[in-house]
């Protein structure tokens, strides 16, 4: 909601801010307005970025395309509208002790715990913890490694609709086109 954009306008960068939802966009520039700091504005898609080739110097994107649907064309698109200058993107990182310790183990336990109770006492656990009702699969569902992950990469649980997470090879690849490529963690 415009947190990053405030912070690199007061430090004097030109900006071109972009959100697919209107309203993030509409957050941001009053963030900014408040603070008399400026920015242009563009509601858009990462996967298709409506400006010419070559067109930033710098593109910053964090906790953004590893909720894309097609992650490899938003990295596409980074690269394509990137000059010879540099790129930083967050995406979420497959082999930190964060991830494996808070959603593989201590999340996945927490939804493997209502997933396999039986469904008179799954609710009556829900009623002690309702916010739990996130972290319950659809009937017939089993747990996978999949939905742990998307429950616990960004709010909302499963209903999360997609979430991916990147070892440094997998994102690598993912910004192949990039002459300079540096992993940081």
């Amino acid at each position: 909601m415009g947190y990053n954009a405030r912070r690199l306008a007061q430090q004097g960068a030109r900006l071109i801010v972009v959100d697919l939802a209107q309203r993030a966009v509409q957050f941001t520039r009053e963030r900014l307005l408040l603070r008399d700091l400026s920015a242009a504005f563009l509601v858009a898609d990462a996967e298709h970025l409506p400006v010419a080739p070559d067109a930033f110097e710098t593109v910053f994107s964090t906790g953004v395309i590893h909720h894309s649907p097609n992650t490899v064309q938003a990295a596409r698109e980074i690269m394509r509208v990137l000059k010879a200058g540099a790129a930083t993107v967050m995406v979420y990182n497959r082999n930190s002790r964060w991830f494996w310790w808070n959603i593989v183990i201590v999340l996945g336990a927490l939804m493997w715990l209502p997933n396999s109770l039986p469904a008179r006492s799954r609710e009556r656990l829900l009623v002690a913890r309702p916010a739990w009702r996130d972290l319950i699969l659809p009937t017939g569902q089993q747990l996978l490694f999949s939905g742990v992950v998307r429950a616990g990469t960004d709010f909302g649980g499963l209903r999360n609709p997609l979430s991916r997470v990147y070892a440094k090879l997998s994102a690598r690849r993912l910004f192949s086109g990039l002459a300079n490529f540096r992993f940081v963690t």
